[in-house]
């Protein structure tokens, strides 16, 4: 019987595991429960954790305590690692005092049904645990809803404050893949993200001494060295409170570290990346890697982790001429070349002036004053931000229109 103080909390998609050695009690669930849900049933634990590992959107467990092979306190919490959002529930007939405290520390067990199990009784605990899965579901869809407006928004200040930084992390960024392609990494995106993020302690720089160390850093003074030297920490502590970015912030933190140093092999590997690929980024005028640069690197090896560097020339050093990354948006070739970059995949060049610029519109050229001075240079992609900026300045003084950019074909991004 359906209880209608619980009939909102699910639907005929909602994901149901139902685990439970004996046949008989499968197919009773089975026609109780086959209005309201979409169940899936499995006879042991190891068939079960399969099922959990390969079932997205799968709202709740139900397992038997007593099977043969895995019982249900091992089951549970083997599905607790591969599916954790999943509710869980343990069917027992013996709910002991040990039984329990198992189930409560392995598994993280929602709830505790006796056996044999009135269908209302059931009923109301799925509806409960489908609850209790759509609120853990929604709180990590508004986390992450808030974590990618906050990394957006570091990302546009970034490219307003420092823009030539934000240009050669952009440029970094795009080489990330590569790497972790070679290292066999599972998960890339904090990695992205710390080299992305990496020149964000900037905004507490003067303009002025931004400039000069983009453009002539030999005549820094020692304390706007000193202040350059504490861009890492700063944007360390921008980041260190928000959620999920522990890791970037750390990659933040140590991205001057020489591997030669004191810390070595104690840095995190993905500032040892960003280390490489940021001073990388330094050396390219273009959007992709150059052997030269490579080599240029290599000769202060000290800097870099070895087994990185060895990647760098594997993957870019040799040929003695930019190679073309997975990933990787390319720039326009220097004056002296006759052949235009290639466009990344999907997108299609055009001349536009700042009217007709786009958000995420790839600069393929700088954009100046008509007095020469850098704007924005090529490689980087366009933000709204950016773009109101731009219009604000051609107020002040001429920018020099009309400029290249790659954007996204309609075909591509459909």
């Amino acid at each position: 019987m359906n209880n209608p103080a619980h009939s909102d909390a699910a639907t005929g998609s909602t994901k149901v595991l139902f685990v439970d050695d004996e046949v008989n009690v499968l197919n009773a669930i089975q026609r109780q429960l086959r209005k309201g849900f979409q169940l899936i049933t499995a006879s042991n634990g190891d068939d079960a954790i399969k099922i959990a590992a390969q079932t997205k959107d799968l709202a709740v467990v139900v397992c038997d305590k007593r099977m043969p092979g895995k019982n249900g306190v091992e089951t549970l919490a083997a599905i607790e690692k591969c599916n954790p959002d999943a509710v869980r529930i343990m069917l027992t007939g013996n709910a002991d005092q040990e039984t329990a405290i198992s189930a409560i520390n392995h598994g993280k067990i929602f709830r505790f049904l006796n056996k044999p199990c009135p269908e209302e009784t059931l009923r109301a605990a799925l509806h409960d645990a489908v609850r209790q899965y759509e609120l853990v579901t929604a709180e990590k869809a508004l986390l992450n809803q808030t974590l990618t407006g906050s990394v957006k928004m570091m990302i546009e200040v970034l490219g307003v404050v420092a823009p030539d930084a934000f240009g050669r992390a952009n440029r970094a960024r795009g080489w990330v893949k590569s790497i972790a392609q070679q290292l066999n990494l599972q998960s890339r995106w904090e990695i992205e993200m710390g080299v992305m993020l990496a020149p964000l302690g900037m905004v507490a720089v003067p303009p002025e001494v931004l400039v000069k160390a983009y453009n002539a850093p030999q005549d820094l003074s020692p304390t706007e060295q000193d202040m350059l030297a504490k861009v890492p920490e700063t944007g360390h502590k921008l980041i260190a409170n928000i959620p999920r970015l522990k890791n970037v912030a750390e990659i933040i933190r140590c991205q001057d570290m020489a591997y030669a140093g004191p810390n070595g092999p104690e840095i995190p590997l993905g500032a040892r990346i960003a280390k490489l690929l940021k001073d990388l980024a330094a050396e390219c005028t273009s959007g992709q890697p150059t052997a030269a640069a490579v080599a240029k690197l290599s000769q202060n090896g000290g800097k870099y982790d070895p087994d990185l560097m060895g990647l760098a020339q594997l993957l870019w050093g040799g040929k003695g001429q930019s190679v073309p990354v997975a990933g990787d948006a390319p720039q326009p070739q220097a004056e002296h070349e006759e052949e235009e970059a290639p466009l990344p995949e999907g997108h299609q060049r055009r001349k536009v002036t700042l009217d007709g610029v786009l958000p995420d519109d790839l600069l393929l050229t700088p954009i100046s004053f008509v007095s020469g001075k850098l704007l924005l240079d090529a490689g980087m992609r366009v933000t709204g931000i950016q773009i109101e900026r731009l219009r604000n300045l051609r107020k002040m003084e001429p920018i020099a229109e009309p400029f290249e950019i790659a954007r996204v074909t309609a075909a591509a991004a459909a």
